[in-house]
């Protein structure tokens, strides 16, 4: 395990949302640092899922996380799969990976492999699932996980993945060792081989790869985004973007400010001294951008005078406290893709100026929810949420063959929890229709993914998007993916979201052709 790889967003991509990944308070017991409720359930830490595969044998299971154990060198997850239909011969779940979240500070954990992400030859670590062993029915699977080790203060942390959506409030016990490899074994009772299918009810061990050099460590920052009115911010891992509306800021095709320009400069002004990190000395990184309709040149220019009268502006609102680094990038990098349906709206997102700054680690002050001047900007870090199981939707839909069933709103962390379930009310498999936007921030939505489904705040006129992730140049909605969904069939989906004010309340979830679902609360 001697490569670690850290990925991180780039700016504009439509899952981005916000995560303040890297740079988190303790995710421990403290006030304010996300010390949820972590004991046991009576019940146990289990949610139902379907893994679809390939071959058609789609795996319908009951998963129970029996333990997450830390040692110096890595994460193991100690879970219990059970087979809740026919026998299927392997389990290829890449279309599921099970990966592990802290929620507060907004780093995701993929499974320790031989390779990368993105490589689909690459083996992981753990119990072998596609191997020569299959998943008999209503067999209980023993099986094992490895994953980077969290930091020494994450306690809890948030399971996803294996088709059973969300599973927050999972503990970290913190150990010395790992526990001894098992051996293929039906109830306790060691085989070379299986000689019958095992019994309904037996449990069932599986040979195991443990961690050698060859394994790599993949941790994910996740990147957020939250667009208000006048202005929107990123936030990538230890640093963010406030980027400003160019229409709002400036005439029509002039560098001369508007007269309520001088109103959203101070208030950027004071988000950069709330949100930055202390002690100032830092640098600020003005950077103008245009739209693509007009002489390269020319919006190259221009982009460089609005930068700059951005940071004359600024200057005296921040003082000594940071040094500014002024560009202009002209229509070069468009977070929104012109000539679309949408072609106006996007435009209008390229027409910005962004300021980029290293960002403070997120506080109690930010867990009770201190305003910020620019309210997309606002920090709200909480607790991580307590374990409790999906049940009962608040809001049903149907579109073109399709239901859509939408449950309770969920806080964790420094982020909200979306979990809906899609069923196929035909006889033929299809592929649902869930909105995906093309057009907007870069085109990293994708049909078949929560990627296009939106958070809402009416009263504050915020609009929140699904969390992104990155690997090296490729984005990947932090959201599972559905394929396709067999007649009768339900696939149950996930999204993350940047956590808004502990007060807010009747948000609006746009689902695209199912359209919007209003006044969902946040449990």
């Amino acid at each position: 395990m001697d490569r670690r790889t850290r990925t991180a967003l780039a700016a504009g991509l439509t899952l981005g949302v916000l995560g303040a990944a890297g740079c988190s308070p303790s995710n421990g017991g403290e006030p304010g640092n996300g010390g949820g409720e972590t004991g046991t359930p009576a019940d146990g830490f289990v949610a139902e899922g379907t893994i679809p595969n390939n071959l058609g044998e789609n795996l319908h299971h009951e998963l129970e996380i029996d333990a997450v154990e830390r040692t110096e060198g890595a994460t193991a997850v100690h879970l219990t799969m059970t087979n809740q239909g026919e026998k299927v011969d392997r389990v290829n779940y890449r279309g599921a990976t099970p990966v592990l979240f802290d929620p507060v500070g907004g780093e995701l954990y993929w499974p320790l492999i031989d390779g990368e992400p993105t490589d689909s030859g690459a083996t992981r670590y753990g119990s072998d699932t596609d191997g020569d062993v299959p998943f008999f029915e209503g067999v209980h699977n023993e099986l094992r996980l490895y994953y980077p080790a969290v930091p020494e203060d994450v306690d809890t942390v948030t399971f996803f993945g294996f088709g059973v959506g969300a599973m927050p409030g999972i503990p970290v016990t913190h150990v010395d060792e790992h526990r001894p490899e098992p051996d293929l074994a039906v109830d306790g009772t060691e085989v070379e081989e299986l000689d019958s299918d095992p019994e309904p009810g037996a449990t069932l061990t599986r040979p195991l790869r443990e961690p050698d050099g060859d394994a790599q460590e993949h941790v994910l920052d996740t990147h957020g985004y939250v667009e208000g009115a006048d202005a929107s911010l990123t936030r990538e891992g230890d640093d963010e973007t406030v980027a400003l509306d160019a229409d709002v800021l400036f005439e029509f095709d002039e560098s001369d400010l508007t007269e309520e320009a001088g109103e959203v400069l101070a208030d950027t002004g004071e988000t950069i001294r709330r949100n930055a990190a202390p002690g100032g000395g830092g640098t600020l990184v003005i950077t103008g951008h245009t739209d693509g309709v007009g002489d390269d040149d020319y919006n190259q220019e221009l982009s460089q005078r609005r930068a700059k009268v951005v940071a004359e502006e600024l200057e005296p609102e921040l003082g000594d406290d940071f040094d500014a680094e002024v560009s202009g990038k002209g229509s070069d990098e468009p977070v929104a893709e012109e000539g679309g349906d949408d072609d106006e709206e996007a435009r209008r997102a390229n027409r910005r100026v962004e300021i980029s700054y290293e960002a403070a680690a997120p506080s109690a002050e930010d867990a009770e929810g201190g305003r910020s001047a620019l309210a997309a900007a606002e920090r709200h870090v909480g607790e991580p949420a307590r374990f409790r199981p999906f049940e009962e939707p608040v809001a049903t839909r149907e579109h073109d063959g399709f239901q859509l069933d939408v449950f309770p709103l969920r806080r964790d962390g420094a982020h909200v929890l979306a979990v809906l379930d899609v069923t196929n009310t035909g006889e033929e498999k299809a592929m649902p229709d869930l909105g995906g936007d093309e057009a907007l921030r870069g085109g990293g939505g994708r049909s078949e993914s929560l990627g296009g489904v939106r958070l809402v705040e009416p009263d504050e006129g915020l609009t929140r998007y699904p969390l992104v992730l990155s690997h090296g140049d490729e984005y990947q909605d932090f959201a599972e993916h559905t394929f396709n969904v067999g007649g009768g069939d339900t696939r149950r989906l996930f999204a993350v979201y940047p956590a808004p004010s502990p007060d807010a309340g009747g948000l609006t979830l746009t689902a695209g052709p199912f359209g919007e679902f209003t006044e969902l609360e946040i449990e």
